[in-house]
């Protein structure tokens, strides 16, 4: 499993996430500051990400 680390900075606040292959259509994302451990197909990640900021908010 190949796991990738970044974070996000919203309202000058760093939430760090983590994204795991599960398999080459599943992706783990965790982001304990935002409360949010799903899977996601991997063609959704993209998105995912450009959402991040309104999910972090909400």
């Amino acid at each position: 499993m190949k796991t990738t680390k970044n974070y996000i900075v919203v309202n000058n606040i760093k939430y760090p996430y983590s994204l795991t292959e599960k398999n080459k259509k599943i992706v783990f994302f965790k982001c304990p500051k935002a409360n949010i451990f799903q899977e996601f197909l991997a063609e959704d990640i993209p998105n995912l990400l450009k959402d991040l900021p309104n999910l972090i908010l909400s």
